[in-house]
């Protein structure tokens, strides 16, 4: 990798991790209670309200955006860090159901589908991305 420039595959990781992230906004993410059906989309727009119910999960979208641009600002250590965060998070929202239920909201049962997925690979492939170019600028010595 030059000094100046990222790795074709490097940029290729990011590109494919925004893809998948793009691509799980058209998919159902999740079903709530047997019976509500939400697209990635629909997540995406109502998760900043999950925000006051204790539910961090959504906090992940902003900083894998700040991870993709800070890694192609070639500032890797910064974007390794922001992207495991996000991927916590990310993981995070596993446990939605038992916040919301903590906080008296009637959440009885999610269940994860696809695009919900493929928003956990983006949140992955951006870190593996930056720990790959991190390890790659190190080890070049730049």
């Amino acid at each position: 990798m030059s000094e100046s420039r990222l790795s074709a595959r490097i940029r290729l990781g990011y590109a494919s991790a925004v893809a998948l992230w793009l691509v799980s906004l058209f998919l159902p993410a999740a079903e709530l209670n047997d019976s509500m059906r939400l697209s990635g989309y629909r997540v995406f727009i109502i998760g900043i309200d999950a925000l006051s119910a204790g539910m961090p999960g959504w906090l992940a979208n902003p900083l894998l955006a700040a991870a993709i641009v800070a890694g192609l600002m070639q500032r890797l250590r910064l974007a390794t860090a922001l992207s495991a965060i996000a991927v916590v998070l990310t993981l995070s929202s596993f446990y939605a159901p038992t916040l919301a239920r903590a906080r008296g909201l009637p959440i009885n049962e999610v269940q994860f589908e696809v695009g919900f997925f493929l928003w956990l690979a983006a949140s992955s492939l951006i870190l593996a991305t930056s720990a790959y170019a991190l390890w790659t600028h190190q080890r070049a010595g730049t």
